[in-house]
């Protein structure tokens, strides 16, 4: 072969990686599932500081709104 016919192969091989990268990249994407977004709930739990008459204590008490 000649260089120019050589360059023409190499160019049209990149070419083609890149289309089928492209494609293959797509097929791949598309099969993931959508992120789901989960909204936060009314109730939090919150660490709660409390005296039971011989020293403090800590716990955990949930408040909904």
């Amino acid at each position: 072969t000649t260089p120019a016919s050589a360059q023409r192969a190499l160019g049209a091989a990149i070419a083609g990686g890149i289309i089928g990268g492209a494609i293959v990249g797509g097929a791949v994407a598309a099969s993931q599932p959508a992120p789901v977004y989960v909204a936060p709930g009314p109730c939090r739990w919150v660490r709660e500081r409390y005296w039971d008459g011989y020293d403090w204590r800590f716990r955990r008490v949930q408040y909904c709104d």
